[in-house]
């Protein structure tokens, strides 16, 4: 699906003159690497089952994200109420002071997604907003965009370069999480509580 919406927005992107045809070749190219992409990001799956070890005991868990890792954030945020009954919510990296962080109190687990360049400043400013607070930080940043290292900061570096193919590491890692907490807490990842989809019993 994500594939699929990725070559919607380049089409429309050159036809309505947003991205020239060197800006299409590099945004087709990007695609086109996600399959390597995809797995070698499965590597990082014993860092992310030790993050999942350290937050499955946790009242709340906040996915924090600018721009279009904020909808990466949302798409975690469901992943992980679905499968691991945790109470979770996705908040727009900028809005964090407005209520939320009044929520962030001593060792609450906040997940940062950082794939692009010209989101890291802000994003990394948020991410201190909560170590500030005493929450813990699981950052998964793209290559290039480490933070630096501080108490209570966790970061997963994915092994993808900034831009648009690292949103398909960040689409991985996000399953690999709420799958990883739903395991530590012994819950059917396959067949979760309540949930209606579009495959029925017969």
């Amino acid at each position: 699906q994500l594939g699929v919406l990725h070559l919607l927005a380049i089409r429309m992107a050159a036809l309505n003159g947003r991205l020239d045809a060197a800006g299409e070749r590099a945004e087709i190219a990007a695609l086109c690497a996600a399959e390597n992409t995809i797995r070698e990001t499965l590597a990082l799956r014993p860092e992310i089952r030790r993050a999942a070890e350290e937050i499955h005991t946790a009242r709340d868990v906040f996915f924090i994200g600018r721009a279009i890792d904020y909808a990466v954030a949302c798409e975690a945020a469901l992943k992980l109420k679905e499968i691991s009954y945790l109470h979770a919510e996705a908040i727009a990296a900028g809005e964090l002071k407005h209520g939320t962080i009044s929520l962030i109190e001593p060792g609450a687990p906040c997940v940062c997604f950082l794939t692009r360049e010209e989101t890291r400043s802000r994003a990394l400013l948020s991410v201190q907003e909560v170590l500030s607070r005493g929450g813990r930080v699981y950052l998964f940043a793209a290559r290039g965009l480490d933070a630096e290292p501080a108490p209570g900061l966790t970061v997963l570096r994915m092994p993808a370069d900034a831009g648009s193919g690292a949103v398909y590491a960040a689409a991985v890692c996000l399953q690999l999480l709420a799958y990883e907490t739903a395991r530590r807490l012994g819950l059917p990842i396959d067949t979760p509580r309540n949930l209606a989809k579009s495959v029925t019993v017969a």
